[in-house]
């Protein structure tokens, strides 16, 4: 719902940064599972941290410009 929300208030600076937070989350989950708690292996994992981290570098990089209008 965080991200359904965000993205239809991208230019509300505190929405935006939760949902950025929410791909943080998914990365910690993800990246515990495998290399820690090792339940499950990288190429089961692959698609959530490829997504997540995709989309939480694309958030970072245009946040001023979403930001800005």
């Amino acid at each position: 719902m965080i991200r359904l929300y965000a993205a239809y208030n991208l230019s509300d600076p505190l929405v935006y940064d939760m949902a950025i937070w929410t791909f943080v989350g998914v990365l910690f989950l993800y990246v515990t599972e495998v290399f820690v708690y090792k339940n499950s292996r990288l190429r089961e994992a692959a698609f959530p941290h490829v997504t997540a981290g995709m989309c939480f570098v694309w958030m970072m990089l245009q946040r001023d410009w979403y930001l800005s209008q």
